[in-house]
């Protein structure tokens, strides 16, 4: 849900650019930006699907989130960070891990078809077992301007 949290902004933010940059003359320069903080947000997402499940049926977000999109009529630059704690539930709601996590995604380009986009998800925490729990997931792609993608990942480390 971190990620399709995420993707929902980022397709909002592309949106408004993609408005933005349709509605600019050619011959604006000042950029736009658009900014949203959310301090106390709260959300029950799915297990990530990087990482196998275990015995999480869901799993409980609080956090601040930091969105910011900077575009022009050539090109956008969007970042969003979220920090927070999160604790994992079974089925019955007991709690199986609790930690800290921190989400941040970078979203640049002159635009279609070139881009570049970076996300990293960061999570420790404690098991009710009192085992660690570490979660690191980066993705990261760069598409050319000719439409090929010259890079593309995807590194995940769960344990």
């Amino acid at each position: 849900m971190i990620r399709r949290a995420t993707s929902r902004i980022i397709t909002a933010g592309l949106a408004i650019a993609a408005v933005g940059v349709a509605a600019v003359p050619a011959h604006a320069a000042p950029p736009t930006h658009v900014m949203n903080i959310v301090k106390d947000g709260m959300v029950t997402i799915p297990p990530l699907a990087q990482c196998p499940a275990g015995d999480t049926a869901s799993i409980d977000l609080a956090f601040h989130d930091v969105f910011h999109l900077i575009f022009t009529d050539t090109t956008f630059h969007l970042t969003e960070t979220q920090t927070g704690t999160f604790t994992s539930r079974s089925a019955a709601g007991t709690v199986v891990a609790s930690g800290h996590f921190t989400t941040m995604v970078s979203d640049q380009g002159p635009g279609f078809p070139t881009e570049t986009f970076t996300n990293v998800i960061n999570a420790t925490g404690k098991a009710a077992d009192g085992s660690q729990v570490r979660v690191h997931i980066a993705q990261h792609f760069t598409i050319t301007p000719a439409g090929d993608v010259a890079v593309s990942y995807t590194k995940v480390s769960c344990g």
